[in-house]
C-alpha cells in the first residue's frame, strides 16, 4: 500500500513538473512571437485576459494551452503504455 502511494506522489509530481514546462514554452513563444496578443486570443479563442495573466504567472487549464500549443506548431502524443 505504501508504494502505491508514493508512486501517485510521483506521478503526480512528474505531470506537475511537465505542466509547468508547458507553460513556460507558451511564454516563450507568446513573448517571440510577431504577433500581437489580441491576434492570437482571436486565432485560438484564449481571451487576451487570459493570454495577460498567463504572461504574469498564472496557469492556464488544459483547454486553453492545448489551442495555444496548436496555434504555435505543437502536438502532444500519447506514448505507449
Amino acid at each position: 500500500m505504501r508504494i502505491s502511494k508514493i508512486n501517485t506522489c510521483v506521478t503526480a509530481i512528474m505531470v506537475y513538473y511537465m505542466c509547468m514546462d508547458i507553460v513556460k514554452l507558451l511564454r516563450e513563444e507568446i513573448k517571440k512571437s510577431k504577433e500581437s496578443r489580441y491576434r492570437i486570443a482571436k486565432e485560438t479563442g484564449v481571451s487576451q485576459t487570459r493570454l495577460c495573466r498567463l504572461m504574469q504567472g498564472e496557469s492556464i487549464n488544459a483547454e486553453n494551452a492545448g489551442r495555444l500549443l496548436e496555434h504555435f506548431g505543437y502536438t502532444l502524443k500519447k506514448q505507449k503504455g
